[in-house]
């Protein structure tokens, strides 16, 4: 399949919500909403469906879970069941249901910034609080503060951290979090946790492994290293009870998550599966 990227395709004068947004002279270089056409096989998807005529309440098609299953395992070598699959209709809508399946109201939910805003919301949507631990800036990379980090647990106004809400690979620092990065929060978490849910991880916004190991963007070529994604509930059986992960799929023109595209939620514990 092959794409023309340098096709100039002009959206100021549609519905386009970012080209709407702005004068004319700012260049909206957003993410989630690119300016390159549908891959034709999902034009084509489309079409066919179209075609049909009735469009009524939907299900998930026959085999999409061991699609699922089959993608997860060969990209990031993560095997999961078919009953931890959940489908929800955006990345925002995850985080959300996260914050209300685990804990109680007047909770915290730990959150490290900077990262991608709806996660601050999230929290504070549920009737919890969101405390904020910085990442730091050192040698041309952001780095997780985990002194700071397990402070944050002990240190709280409620007596409970019952949620941390984890970007990785991380929007907006561009990170892909090391083994022994994730290995130290989970430990934490482990050892300070005083709620139900330890940890909850999503790979946001992202189409595949990245290369890069999270260097800032500019960084000189002979800095960047290959960093694959792994899913913290990879790293043991007792954290994977205790994960829930989201899982994020965008391509090129593909309609804004938020607006319909399907997400899928894992996690290990028949006790969280209630709760969403």
């Amino acid at each position: 399949m092959s794409c023309d990227f340098d096709q100039i395709i002009d959206r100021r004068h549609t519905d386009s919500a970012k080209w709407r947004r702005y004068d004319e002279d700012i260049l909206p270089l957003w993410v989630a909403d690119m300016d390159f056409t549908v891959p034709e096989p999902v034009i084509r998807a489309l079409e066919e469906r179209v075609a049909h005529g009735i469009f009524g309440y939907g299900q998930p098609p026959d085999g999409l879970c061991e699609v699922i299953q089959e993608r997860l395992a060969r990209l990031y070598g993560w095997r999961v069941e078919t009953d931890e699959i959940f489908f929800l209709p955006g990345v925002v809508t995850g985080f959300n249901l996260a914050c209300h399946a685990v804990g109680a109201p007047g909770d915290e939910v730990l959150v490290e910034t900077p990262v991608y805003w709806p996660m601050l919301d999230a929290p504070e949507n549920s009737g919890r609080t969101c405390k904020v631990v910085p990442l730091v800036e050192e040698d041309e990379r952001y780095e997780h503060d985990f002194d700071g980090f397990e402070r944050a647990i002990l240190d709280t106004d409620t007596g409970r951290t019952s949620l941390f809400l984890l970007c990785n690979p991380h929007n907006p620092v561009g990170r892909v979090f090391e083994t022994t990065e994730l290995a130290r929060l989970a430990e934490i978490c482990r050892r300070r946790g005083r709620g139900d849910c330890l940890a909850h991880s999503g790979s946001f916004q992202i189409l595949k492994p990245t290369p890069h190991a999270g260097q800032r963007l500019g960084a000189p070529p002979d800095r960047l290293a290959k960093q694959p994604f792994l899913a913290v509930a990879d790293l043991g059986h007792e954290l994977r009870r205790r994960c829930l992960l989201q899982e994020h799929r965008q391509y090129p023109g593909v309609i804004h998550p938020e607006r319909g595209a399907e997400q899928l939620a894992v996690e290990g514990d028949a006790v969280l599966r209630k709760g969403l």
